[in-house]
């Protein structure tokens, strides 16, 4: 077979939390041929850190999305050990003091709801980011420590994800916390909440470890720009894709034949029996704002509600987030299937995922993770169904 001409089972479009859920359950299934094609990380890799799943809000838009969040939360559990996703007692601080809500999080960010009274707040005086004067603006009661590391030239203004990557190895582990174990005993401090710095892959065994040559609890806040919370997801999706057999592709996808399930990229043509759309929204690329007003580019299917030309203009009453841009995206039936105005799926192997399907805006309703993982694992529902992999057999495979 000539690589302009590949086959599979099922494409998916877009390697974010929804597009990866859905492959997940393909897989586990036992579909073999999986193609996950992405050209760029995209707005999971943005990702603050707690799971905003919204079950309740989404149940009246889509009884059937908000039914399968907890069995898709937990494949995700498993598949994403590295993050230790834990049920969260509270909202989580991120890194500029502001309450972060989410039914889950991992848990160095969980954590926080655990800290004692007189837990100090860590600053991390050579990367020249002010993380403990923002927290303390919220949280004035909280002491602050400063700690001179990372004791390297040049660290001023590197990001907080920069400095995570220098305790991916043990022996700078040990050293950090031996440096912050000195600044604690000083000054008697019961527990620490640190910026998001504790590793790319397991932050939960770099906590653990700084724990237990401290002798205090540790937490981190969440955010920050670039996001490591969110380099970490992105990270733990593709080691999860390729444990299970998934082909990754690094491709940009041109178009998408709706009557043939035909993919184009610039390496070649690819078809399957179901396509998945899961590209996100704005953030993405999954849909871009025209002069005419806004678009999905891959397929011949209208978004809806339909907006305005200066839809980009309008301002919200709660700010970026919640304007028109925000709701809108493909219209899907209850099985994710992308739907023309006369209401009839574009193709009954045709389906949509995340944030590019329209939902009202994820954001603003706190469901933004509950979406993607939501709609993944109903998109592979509908793909198993349409090769004729009962949920029985799918079963028996988990």
């Amino acid at each position: 077979m000539s690589s302009a001409d590949l086959t599979h089972d099922v494409i998916i479009i877009g390697g974010g939390l929804a597009g990866c859920l859905c492959a997940a359950r393909l897989a586990q299934a036992g579909v073999k041929r999986i193609a996950l094609i992405s050209d760029r990380p995209g707005a999971t890799a943005l990702h603050y850190g707690p799971w905003a799943l919204g079950q309740a809000a989404l149940a009246p838009l889509f009884p059937a999305l908000a039914d399968a969040i907890p069995e898709a939360v937990t494949c995700a559990a498993a598949g994403l050990e590295g993050l230790a996703l834990v049920e969260s007692e509270g909202p989580c601080l991120d890194v500029e003091g502001l309450p972060r809500a989410g039914e889950l999080a991992p848990a160095t960010h969980a954590a926080q709801a655990a800290l004692p009274e007189g837990s100090a707040v860590v600053d991390l005086a050579p990367l020249g980011q002010p993380f403990a004067s923002l927290i303390r603006f919220e949280r004035p009661e909280m002491p602050e420590i400063t700690l001179q590391w990372p004791a390297q030239p040049g660290a001023f203004g590197r990001s907080f994800t920069w400095a995570a990557g220098l305790l991916e190895r043990p022996e700078a582990v040990d050293a950090f916390a031996d440096t912050l174990g000195a600044a604690l005993e000083a000054a008697g401090i019961p527990g620490v909440l640190l910026p998001p710095v504790l590793g790319l892959r397991d932050p939960q065994a770099v906590a653990a470890r700084i724990q237990s040559r401290i002798g205090v609890p540790v937490a981190e806040a969440v955010g920050g720009s670039p996001s490591t919370a969110g380099l970490r997801l992105h990270m733990a999706l593709s080691r999860w894709m390729t444990a299970l057999g998934v082909t990754q592709i690094t491709a940009e996808v041109s178009a998408v034949d709706t009557q043939s399930l035909t993919v184009a990229t610039a390496e070649g043509r690819h078809r399957a029996e179901a396509v998945v759309v899961a590209t996100g929204g704005l953030i993405s690329g999954g849909l871009r704002e025209l002069e005419e007003g806004l678009d999905e580019p891959l397929l011949d299917v209208p978004i809806a509600p339909r907006l305005p030309a200066d839809a980009l203009t309008v301002a919200a009453p709660g700010g970026p987030w919640g304007g028109p841009l925000f709701r809108a995206g493909l219209p899907v039936d209850q099985q994710m299937r992308p739907v023309r105005p006369d209401g009839q799926p574009a193709h009954p192997g045709l389906f949509a995922a995340g944030d590019v399907i329209a939902s009202g805006d994820p954001v603003l309703r706190r469901w933004a993770s509950g979406l993607a993982i939501g709609s993944g694992w109903l998109a592979a529902g509908g793909a198993l169904s349409l090769l004729g992999v009962t949920e029985r057999v799918a079963e028996e495979v988990r």
